[in-house]
């Protein structure tokens, strides 16, 4: 019984991702049961964030990194001294860097996807944080790392 009741649930799914059968193990498509709009609101904590599904099977946010996100606003809100610097390398949609501005950090967001930088942004203007002290930077990692560390520190 077990198994039909778990089949009955994911036919009554409002969107199912199915893989596709290529090399890539992350694309695909979704399929939606009913129609959804193409993105919708979100909140964590008192940060609001537009979320969507994505072709590479989540929703452009990753919510076990909520944890980490957590930590960070604990530990930057509990700073003492000069404004912090956090670089988040690998920035995706925005959220780890919002969360740190929030908490008083000057950012330094990377990422190499122009369509995650555009994301973030986005963010950026449904948490109404505009003006937030963050660099959104389009970039390889670890291209980036290497000609900041070859410029030296900044005085």
């Amino acid at each position: 019984m077990g198994a039909c009741a778990a089949a009955e649930e994911w036919d009554a799914a409002d969107a199912i991702f199915a893989p596709s059968q290529g090399d890539d193990d992350e694309a695909g498509r979704w399929r939606f049961n009913r129609e959804l709009p193409q993105n919708w609101m979100l909140r964590w904590d008192d940060l609001s964030f537009v979320s969507r599904p994505t072709p590479f099977r989540h929703l452009a946010f990753f919510p076990e990194h909520s944890v980490h996100w957590r930590y960070a606003r604990e530990y930057l809100m509990a700073h003492q001294g000069p404004q912090p610097e956090v670089l988040n390398l690998f920035g995706y949609t925005g959220l780890a860097s919002l969360v740190r501005a929030k908490a008083g950090a000057n950012v330094t967001h990377v990422d190499a996807s122009k369509n995650s930088i555009g994301y973030a942004r986005e963010n950026q203007q449904a948490a109404g944080f505009e003006h937030a002290p963050i660099r959104w930077i389009c970039d390889d990692a670890l291209p980036f790392v290497k000609r900041e560390i070859r410029r030296g520190p900044a005085l």
